[in-house]
C-alpha cells in the first residue's frame, strides 16, 4: 500500500508538471503568434537568462595569469586594460545579434525599431 501511494504521489508530480509545460508551451506559441515580426526577439529575449549564464559559465571556467601592464608613459594602457572587460559583452552581444539577428543590445537600451 505505502508503495503504491509513493508511485502516485510520483506520478502526479510528473503529470503535473508535464501540465504546466504544456500551457507554458501554449502561451509562448501564443505569444509569439500574436508577436509577428517580433516573434524572434520575444523568443531570444524569453531565452536571455539561459544565453546569460552559459556565458557567464563559460567566462567563469577561463584562467587568466598574471598580467603585466606596460605603459608607453602617457597613462593608457591600465584604462585600457579595464576598458577590455565591458568591450567583451560588447563583442558577445554582438555575436549574438550575428547569430540570432536579433539586436539585444538595442532592445535593452530602448532603442530597437
Amino acid at each position: 500500500m505505502a508503495q503504491q501511494l509513493l508511485a502516485e504521489g510520483e506520478a502526479a508530480t510528473v503529470r503535473e508538471n508535464g501540465q504546466v509545460n504544456a500551457q507554458v508551451i501554449h502561451e509562448m506559441t501564443a505569444a509569439l503568434a500574436v508577436a509577428g515580426d517580433k516573434a524572434r526577439e520575444l523568443f531570444v529575449l524569453s531565452q536571455l537568462d539561459l544565453l546569460v549564464a552559459e556565458v557567464a559559465d563559460k567566462v567563469r571556467k577561463m584562467q587568466l595569469g598574471s598580467v603585466h601592464v606596460i605603459d608607453s608613459g602617457d597613462g593608457r594602457a591600465l584604462p585600457a586594460l579595464s576598458a577590455s572587460y565591458p568591450a567583451s559583452v560588447v563583442a558577445v552581444l554582438h555575436t549574438l545579434k550575428d547569430l540570432t539577428g536579433v539586436d539585444v543590445s538595442a532592445i535593452l537600451s530602448g532603442s530597437a525599431q
